[in-house]
């Protein structure tokens, strides 16, 4: 399947909001980009199975956690319901659907 630009950003909004919405408060941190560069940042930063766990982490999106070593804020909802389980399972799905749609 090979999508066009506005598919992609389309496709790439999508996923990027679906998850935001279930984090309110780190919204600001995943889902608002001001530049086309913020929003490849973050789709990258998904591909590769990398994202954002709080606050301690910088607006630019520095200091990534690597999904298969989730610090103990992140483990400790690791197999849980929590949107903090949520956001790391549903970052997990959505870097398989991108390779998939590379």
């Amino acid at each position: 399947m090979v999508l066009n630009l506005k598919q992609s950003k389309a496709l790439q909004y999508a996923i990027l909001k679906n998850i935001a919405d279930g984090m309110p408060y780190y919204a600001k941190q995943i889902g608002d980009f001001n530049t086309d560069s913020e929003m490849s940042s973050a789709i990258n930063a998904l591909i590769t199975n990398k994202f954002v766990l709080g606050p301690s982490q910088d607006m630019a999106g520095n200091w990534p956690v690597d999904a298969t070593n989730i610090t103990d804020k992140g483990e400790k909802f690791l197999n849980d319901n929590s949107p903090w389980g949520k956001l790391i399972n549903s970052t997990k799905n959505v870097a398989t659907l991108l390779n998939h749609l590379k």
